[in-house]
């Protein structure tokens, strides 16, 4: 059928009146539509069906412009804490796992489910070209982020009392007073 691609484009247009999508009518029609969105957030929380969805949208990248807040609300990607895995929203602030998240995760202070970097279930079984597309897409719409001090912060920012509850000695104390010190131009 892909080699008679043209054939059957013809065919179903000129005697069928179907006329194909493009991606951009695909995206507009079928994934960002307000009332689909719960729908699709339902249907990609199998590990296999979430990374065929973002593996999609990634080949479509260049036809989205944004994804709207319900979607940052509704679509979740599978995230690491260093611990665990688990589902989490794409509008909470995933990084990048690097050295600086590998650091930062590891601190006695840091709660579960607070410092999260994304699952390698996304890159592990698929070719480089659809892993590097899926990283621009990541990042491009702002769902994965490099590690920062900042953007940390607005993670801890809503955990503050599952910090607080994780010093239960005066070193882990000093350490996470001395990680306000040192990063207080980019807290404050």
């Amino acid at each position: 059928l892909e080699r008679d691609e043209e054939k059957v484009k013809g065919y179903l247009e000129s005697k069928c009146k179907i006329k194909p999508l493009s991606q951009s009518d695909c995206y507009r029609i079928f994934i960002s539509r307000e009332d689909r969105v719960p729908s699709i957030a339902e249907s990609i929380k199998s590990e296999e069906a979430n990374l065929d969805f973002y593996c999609y949208l990634s080949k479509i990248q260049d036809s989205i412009s944004n994804l709207s807040p319900l979607m940052r609300q509704s679509y979740v990607v599978r995230t690491t804490d260093g611990r665990s895995e688990q589902w989490s929203l794409i509008s909470k602030t995933i990084f990048w796992k690097d050295n600086d998240w590998e650091n930062m995760s590891g601190n006695s202070w840091m709660p579960d489910g607070c410092c999260l970097a994304i699952s390698d279930i996304y890159f592990d079984n698929i070719s480089g070209y659809e892993s590097d597309r899926l990283r621009e897409f990541f990042s491009l719409k702002q769902v994965v982020q490099r590690y920062s001090v900042a953007g940390l912060y607005q993670s801890l920012r809503s955990h503050l009392s599952e910090v607080f509850s994780q010093i239960t000695t005066k070193e882990i104390s000093k350490a996470f007073l001395n990680w306000i010190f040192l990063n207080r131009t980019q807290i404050f």
